[in-house]
């Protein structure tokens, strides 16, 4: 059982960053389709405007979320669950909502995504700092890290600057959903 665990703990970061890449790629693929289907984009005007907006934030979410994945295969090592290799294919699930609402009429829902988005990768990452501090071979990075601000690992540190993302978040869907999505409210909410 030992040598199952262990062999468990050396692939798990490169299984599931394999699982998290191919969905990367797949949602990549998405948001071009999206793009060069969306005529709207091309015609200028505020609607593109916000279409625009939403092409460069999700991007930016594809691209950040990678780059967090791998921060931690990096990092640590942990002994995987099921959650560890279902959450790349909710991310992704989210991502391809975010990827193909392209569009001013989608953007209370796409706004909700968004957020959606958000708490799913902090609670991941949360899940797998949890596991990976159990384990003695990532022990000295979270000395140091509890060295530097004993704090970092209680629920403020971890939750508090996802409550204020999803908040403002929620706030630019209010915004959208008060003032129409072809507004200039709508432009403000998502920049």
């Amino acid at each position: 059982m030992r040598e199952i665990r262990q062999r468990a703990k050396e692939l798990s970061p490169s299984l599931v960053l394999t699982l998290l890449s191919i969905v990367q790629a797949l949602a990549l693929e998405v948001l071009w389709s999206s793009v060069r289907e969306s005529a709207f984009l091309f015609e200028g005007g505020l609607p593109a405007a916000i279409g625009w907006a939403q092409v460069v934030i999700t991007l930016q979410g594809i691209v950040v979320l990678w780059v967090a994945y791998v921060g931690l295969v990096v990092r640590f090592v942990w002994v995987p669950r099921v959650s560890d290799v279902v959450t790349p294919f909710v991310l992704g699930s989210l991502e391809f909502v975010l990827a193909s609402a392209l569009d001013p009429s989608w953007l209370v829902p796409w706004l909700l995504t968004l957020a959606a988005l958000f708490v799913v990768a902090t609670v991941t990452n949360a899940n797998v700092f949890a596991a990976a501090s159990e384990l003695p071979e990532n022990r000295e990075h979270f000395d140091e890290l509890a060295k530097l601000d004993p704090g970092a690992f209680g629920p403020m540190a971890l939750y508090g600057p996802l409550a204020v993302f999803v908040a403002l978040i929620l706030a630019a869907a209010a915004l959208v959903a008060f003032f129409g999505a072809d507004s200039w409210a709508a432009l403000a909410g998502l920049l």
